[in-house]
């Protein structure tokens, strides 16, 4: 098992910091994270210029798809509420067991959110 440290910060300010436990794996260009966080089952999967991030907590899944080179759609499902969003992917780098990424959260075409994640290895 690897230790993770997830930092992550809105437009509106609001940050998070957590230490987890998880399992990283490197195939070919593929790196995938993934840990139990409190925001639920977490997996993120790096390949070329794409990060995707696969969270399930208390049986709601979501998908977020970050692409630097197109926007992408993105359903978020809470309880009992769905809204279509798009993703506009900012920045993605990973050098020495860094990962770090941001993206802007537009609903019809409006900045509502931009947020960016850091993943580091310890």
């Amino acid at each position: 098992m690897n230790k993770f440290m997830i930092k992550s910060l809105d437009s509106y300010n609001e940050k998070s910091f957590e230490m987890v436990t998880g399992l990283k794996k490197e195939e070919d260009d593929k790196i995938t994270y993934e840990y139990k966080s409190k925001l639920g089952d977490c997996k993120i999967f790096l390949h070329n210029e794409k990060v995707f991030i696969q969270r399930k907590n208390n049986g709601i899944e979501n998908v977020i798809e970050v692409d630097l080179n197109n926007m992408t759609e993105f359903l978020y499902c809470g309880e009992g509420f769905e809204k279509n969003f798009h993703i506009l992917g900012e920045k993605i780098t990973y050098k020495q067991n860094i990962l770090e990424f941001s993206y802007k959260i537009l609903d019809n075409g409006e900045e509502v959110n931009n947020i960016s994640i850091t993943i580091k290895e310890y």
